[in-house]
């Protein structure tokens, strides 16, 4: 029987919603402030990953339109990596799921 003493710590995890300026200034903070590792989009139904790797303002841009289900970002920041997710809820908003990669 394992104990939870012995399962490895789960990682920080926040989860909030944004609106689209929101979204704007999440996406400028991340181009100011952190190191980027990846960017990848979600695509339409029925597709996980979109095979391409957008810039951090060409992922902006396509959630804004509407082109793209969601993101995911993941970067460095003050040594630690994190990994954001936003996802278009609808005309406007967005869900943001940060989670932080454990040590």
């Amino acid at each position: 029987m394992s104990t939870l003493a012995a399962d490895p710590p789960l990682p920080d995890v926040f989860r909030g919603e944004l609106d689209p300026a929101g979204l704007g200034r999440l996406f400028s903070d991340l181009a100011g402030f952190a190191t980027l590792d990846e960017v990848r989009v979600k695509g339409p139904p029925g597709r996980r990953c979109m095979e391409d790797t957008p810039t951090l303002g060409d992922a902006l841009a396509r959630l804004l339109s509407g082109d793209v289900r969601g993101v995911q970002v993941r970067y460095t920041f003050e040594g630690r990596g994190w990994c954001d997710t936003v996802l278009v809820l609808s005309a406007g908003r967005y869900a943001l799921t940060r989670l932080r990669a454990p040590v």
